[in-house]
């Protein structure tokens, strides 16, 4: 699932941060609804997912993300009557770090660290177990470049060959297209045809999700519908 920037609030002066916006997603043939600003949380509970693989760049919000799951996780623990585990918690000091790398960085110059990234990765994680006790965790975030020249796309191709180490034989791969630069789906989705022509590893793509939150952010519907564009793959 890719991260972009995201955007300000600029109508709410006391808490400017960038966010995406909620919405209520839907999926297809299903009642169940998800109000959320990650679809990608959306597609968690839904799915009942092991792991997930966030891509962005260095300017994505990575600090949302990290902000989100972290209070997630405390909120499903209090729901379940769950002992909270500080390591998960949200810590405001590693928030305000987070930020500030991601605001100075930029695509020639990337201040976050894999310790930065690993943190994020294992709240998730914590996340997706108090949903899923079976889920098996892994999850990472990965930073990718800009793509602007040749260099920089082979270099992002690299990183998603890479995502391959993360697979094994027999997995179900989801892959949300919702957003980030519209470059980072095509990377996605190649990435998943070369596995499958070269048989690498054995993985089937059981989903290929974009969110129409545009269609709720217009009030056209009440929700925002969840499209599975595989058909297209299988064609």
């Amino acid at each position: 699932s890719p991260i972009g920037t995201g955007s300000k609030d600029r109508d709410n002066l006391n808490n400017p941060e960038r966010r995406y916006k909620d919405a209520v997603y839907k999926f297809i043939n299903d009642n169940n609804q998800y109000k959320t600003s990650f679809i990608t949380s959306a597609l968690i509970k839904h799915l009942k997912v092991d792991k997930v693989v966030i891509v962005g760049t260095a300017k994505s919000m990575w600090e949302e993300l990290y902000r989100y799951y972290s209070e997630k996780y405390v909120e499903i623990c209090k729901m379940n009557n769950k002992e909270i585990c500080e390591e998960f918690k949200f810590d405001i000091n590693f928030w305000k770090e987070l930020k500030e790398k991601v605001e100075k960085s930029n695509h020639k110059k990337l201040l976050i660290t894999k310790d930065d990234l690993n943190k994020i990765g294992r709240v998730i994680d914590a996340y997706l177990k108090e949903l899923n006790p079976n889920a098996t965790g892994g999850s990472k975030c990965m930073i990718i470049n800009y793509g602007i020249n040749d260099k920089e796309i082979w270099n992002n191709f690299d990183i998603f060959i890479s995502i391959i180490d993360e697979l094994n034989d027999g997995d179900e791969v989801y892959l949300d297209i919702t957003h980030a630069f519209r470059s980072i789906p095509l990377f996605m989705y190649l990435m998943l045809e070369f596995i499958q022509n070269l048989k690498i590893k054995k993985v089937k793509l059981s989903g290929l999700y974009y969110g129409m939150i545009e269609i709720y952010l217009s009030k056209e519907l009440e929700y925002a519908p969840i499209v599975d564009l595989s058909p297209l793959f299988e064609i």
